[in-house]
């Protein structure tokens, strides 16, 4: 639902709504949830730019069990 949201797919775009579904996607165990959380706060898409919490979200999504090289790698994000 968060990507949806986000991008306005059969769903009126709202990056607050987004948020709070990748959020509540992360806190039941979804990783690339994380990751995208992640990804949105190192980039302040939706979010105000923080990368300690950007680091936070990353370091949930591999604990979570997701490989986080290619998504970052696509978004021209090192760590």
């Amino acid at each position: 639902m968060g990507a949806f949201h986000a991008t306005g797919q059969g769903v009126e775009m709202s990056m607050e709504k987004a948020v709070e579904y990748y959020k509540k996607a992360s806190e039941l165990g979804h990783g690339k949830a994380s990751a995208i959380l992640g990804v949105m706060y190192k980039k302040g898409s939706g979010l105000t730019q923080d990368d300690k919490l950007a680091e936070k979200y990353f370091q949930k999504s591999e604990n979570q069990g997701y490989d986080l090289i290619p998504l970052l790698s696509a978004q021209g994000i090192e760590r």
